[in-house]
C-alpha cells in the first residue's frame, strides 16, 4: 500500500493504440450522487470515449452497476462493459455471458433484505437482479445497521453471496463476481488480447481490478487519496476529466503519448 505522494501521476509511454481502457463509472468517470440515476456523464468522457472507437483503441466499462443501467447512462448499447461486478459482461462482438445463480435464493434474500430495511426509510434498497445494494449516502449514522444487515444475509446465503463494500453503500453480490476476473476475461477476448490495459477506479471494488492489471504489467490508477494497491494516481474526477482531454490532445498533437512529452501538452 502507498500513501497520494508516493504514487505517480499516470504518463502513458507509448502511443495510444498499444493500450486497452477500462474505467469504473461512479466516482471515476463522474461525480457520486445521491442516487444513481442523477449521475451524469460529461462531454470529456463522451468525446473521449469517440476518440477510441474512432481509433479503435479498444475500452470497457466496469462498474458496479448493471449493463442496462450502463447504456441508459451513456445512451448507448456498443460499449464493451461489465456490470454487477462481473457478474455480467458484454464483449466487444456482442457477446453476452451472466454468472449463474440460485432463483429461489435471490427471491429469497430480497425479502429478507426488504424486511430488514422496513424500519429505516433512509436506508435506499437496489436491485440488480443478481446483485443487492443498501445505500446509506443520505444517512451515514446507519452505516452500521446496512452492513450488519447485508452480513447477516451473506453469512446465512454463503454459497451463493459475498459482501462487497463501497462508498456509502454495502452490497450482497454473486460470490463469484468481481471487478478483477471481469478486467481478465475483458482483456483475454480477441478485441483487447495484447493490449496493455490501464485501469481507472476509485472505490473498494476496484482493488481487484488494480491487482489484476499490476499482474499484466499494465497502468492501474487510483482516483482519490485512500490507500490502494494501484501503481498510479489521480486525485478526483476533475484530474480525470483533464487528463482525458491531455491524452487526445497530446495524441492529436505528436501521434501518440510520450513519457517525456506529455505533462507539457495543454490540459
Amino acid at each position: 500500500m502507498s500513501d497520494l505522494l508516493a504514487l505517480p501521476y499516470p504518463v502513458l509511454p507509448h502511443e495510444l493504440s498499444r493500450y486497452a481502457f477500462l474505467f469504473d463509472i461512479d466516482g471515476t468517470l463522474a461525480e457520486l450522487r445521491p442516487t444513481p440515476g442523477e449521475v451524469q456523464i460529461n462531454e470529456t468522457v463522451t468525446c473521449f470515449l469517440d476518440f477510441l472507437s474512432q481509433h479503435r483503441i479498444p475500452c470497457a466499462l466496469i462498474s458496479g452497476r448493471s449493463i442496462l443501467d450502463i447504456d441508459t447512462l451513456f445512451l448507448s448499447n456498443n460499449v464493451p462493459c461489465a456490470g454487477v461486478h462481473g457478474a455480467e459482461i458484454r464483449y466487444a462482438d456482442g457477446k453476452y455471458e451472466r454468472l449463474s445463480i440460485c432463483g429461489s435464493d435471490v427471491a429469497h434474500v430480497w425479502e429478507r433484505l426488504k424486511l430488514a430495511c422496513m424500519r429505516y426509510p433512509a436506508l435506499r434498497l437496489e436491485n440488480k437482479l443478481i446483485s443487492f445494494a443498501i445505500h446509506f449516502r443520505d444517512a451515514p449514522e446507519l452505516a452500521a445497521v446496512a452492513m450488519w444487515t447485508v452480513a447477516s444475509l451473506a453469512e446465512l446465503y454463503s454459497g451463493t453471496f459475498a459482501v462487497q463494500h463501497g462508498k456509502f453503500v454495502c452490497e450482497l453480490r454473486p460470490v463469484k463476481a468481481s471487478k478483477g476476473a471481469a478486467v481478465e476475461k475483458m482483456m483475454m477476448s480477441p478485441a483487447f488480447c495484447g493490449r496493455t490495459p490501464v485501469y481507472v477506479g476509485d472505490d473498494i471494488t476496484d482493488e481487484t481490478a488494480f491487482r489484476t492489471v499490476n499482474e499484466m504489467e499494465g497502468f492501474s490508477v487510483k482516483v482519490g487519496d485512500e490507500e490502494t494497491s494501484a501503481t498510479h494516481r489521480l486525485k478526483d474526477v476533475d484530474c480525470v476529466h483533464r487528463w482525458l482531454a491531455r491524452l487526445m490532445s497530446c495524441a492529436a498533437a505528436g501521434g501518440g503519448v510520450h513519457a517525456q512529452g506529455a505533462d507539457k501538452c495543454p490540459s
